[in-house]
């Protein structure tokens, strides 16, 4: 991420060259945390995703660090939900909602 714009990069060719001793699977420790109910797993609750919030376009959130914003855009993905929100001095940030520290504005 440069400047809060995330861009994706090739694998390198020489990837296959490192001793799998040294390699750290980061999807097998955000697994493991998940379970433990790390801090994933804890957003996820303290968000409600999962039946206790619906959020819909239109709707007011407060992020934690962004202050207030509208939803511009709902997309629902098998076990979470992305947001698409405008806040006022940040602008449109894409947000997970099992992630982000956000709560919605009655």
């Amino acid at each position: 991420s440069i400047y809060g714009d995330t861009s994706f990069r090739t694998v390198s060719r020489f990837i296959n060259e490192i001793p799998q001793d040294l390699v750290i699977d980061e999807n097998r420790i955000e697994s493991e945390s998940m379970k433990r109910g790390g801090a994933q797993g804890r957003a996820a609750d303290k968000n409600g995703y999962g039946g206790d919030y619906q959020y819909r376009k239109g709707d007011l959130i407060e992020h934690k660090y962004f202050g207030q914003g509208k939803i511009l855009k709902v997309k629902k993905l098998a076990d979470d939900c992305e947001l698409d929100v405008i806040f006022g001095k940040a602008g449109i940030k894409h947000l997970l909602v099992s992630f982000a520290p956000i709560k919605k504005i009655k």
